[in-house]
This record gives structure tokens, sequence and C-alpha cells, in this order.
């Protein structure tokens, strides 16, 4: 897909911008998550900073408008099948969090899933448009890694003594920065009642780093950043 920019004034100062999920409703227009990097995810976590946003593309003007903004890492994004929001993983605030696109609470943003309720960092989400069987009302999220001790620790510190250390912690060569974990899991959310449930790989025997959801009748297909395959979960069964 092409890439197309933003129909905003640049800060001369800001980050260039790098689009990491898209999702494309059944009307056509394009949802996408997008976050400022320096070189490495790893990086843009220790620096903290909450410069994701969501944007939405309409291909019949060719304008880009900005739906959310001040996310953590804006790492996955989904359509719900009737277009009412679009749902958003932030990695590393392990919030999931809903954009309405239209109703009563058009513009607005909710966290549906907060970082006490994951058992790791978050990455892509899908949601099901099938209007019955396992997955309808459904959206799904992988879990690539489990929470690691220093993202707890910097999420506890208080400000502005997390700024030093993450300082410090940036400071360090590539190969002392932190490392995820063997890990499998994926997040079942009904976006009716709230309700999850979790599928989970703990020593990622079967598949590890799951990066990637997509939903199709009852069945989940998964995407690994390690994997050379295509991992498939039935959830009839």
């Amino acid at each position: 897909m092409a890439a197309h920019q933003p129909n905003e004034k640049k800060n001369e100062n800001s980050y260039k911008q790098y689009s990491t999920a898209t999702d494309v409703a059944p009307d056509r227009l394009h949802e996408k998550g997008d976050w400022d990097i320096l070189y490495a995810s790893k990086v843009d976590c220790l620096r903290g900073k909450r410069a994701g946003r969501l944007l939405q593309y309409d291909p019949g003007t060719e304008k880009v408008s900005v739906l959310a903004r001040n996310l953590s890492f804006a790492n996955g994004v989904a359509v719900d099948k009737d277009e009412m929001y679009v749902v958003v993983a932030e990695t590393f605030a392990m919030t999931f969090t809903k954009v309405y696109l239209a109703g009563p609470k058009q513009g607005t943003t909710e966290t549906v899933i907060d970082s006490s309720q994951f058992t790791g960092a978050i990455d892509g989400v899908d949601c099901s448009w099938e209007s019955s069987g396992a997955s309808a009302g459904k959206c799904y999220i992988v879990v690539p890694t489990e929470i690691l001790p220093i993202l707890k620790m910097l999420q506890l510190l208080p400000h502005p003594f997390d700024y030093w250390i993450r300082f410090l912690l940036l400071m360090l060569p590539k190969w002392l920065t932190f490392n995820p974990t063997q890990y499998g899991c994926v997040v079942e959310v009904d976006m009716e009642t709230g309700a999850t449930r979790t599928f989970q790989d703990p020593d990622a025997t079967e598949m590890e780093f799951l990066t990637g959801v997509t939903v199709h009748g009852d069945k989940l297909y998964l995407g690994s950043l390690h994997k050379d395959v295509v991992g498939i979960y039935d959830l009839s069964e």
C-alpha cells in the first residue's frame, strides 16, 4: 500500500512517522496506526513518549484525518464490522483502546482493557466481521512477549525520576538492551460485555513472538516475527 502523508503542517522538530498497522473498512476508508521511532521499538519503549496517532485516509478525497493522538506505540488497528469504532493496540502501555467513528460517542476514545489485564506487551489486533459463530462480536489481540521487568519498573517510577532512568538506559549499547521472552498468547475480547478469554503457549512450543492476527470465520490466522509459517487456531474446537 502506498504511503500517504497527512494534510497537516509539519513541525520542523518532529520525528518522522512510520506506519505499523492498517485496516480497511467496508466503506473503503483506511485506518492506520503510526508511531515515531529512533531506530527500534526497544528505544521507543525506553523513551516512553506517547507519540502515536490513529489516522484515517479517505481514498475518495485523498485526505487524511487524525482520529486520536497521544497513543503509546500504536501498533495494531482494526475496524468493527458495523464501522462504529476502531480498536488500537498500544504496545508498551499494554492498553486496548476504542475510538468511536459514529454514534453518540463519535470522536471519543475509551480504554477497553488496561495493562492490569494483559500478560505482556500487545501487538496486532483484528475484529471479526461475522454475524454468527464463535468469533462473532469479538476482537483478538496477540501478545508477543511477557511483561518485562524493566517495563514494570519504568511504569512504577514517579516522574521526573523515571525520565533520568530512561535517559541512562538509552545510553547503553544495543547489545545491552532488554530482549523479549519466548512466549505465545492471544486475547479474545467480547466487545459487547467486555469479557476476555486468553489462549496461551507459555513456553512458545508452537508459535512465538506473535505480531499479527487475522480472524476469518471461526479460525485465527497468526503471524510471527520469528517463524516462516502461519499459525491457525480453531475457535470452534
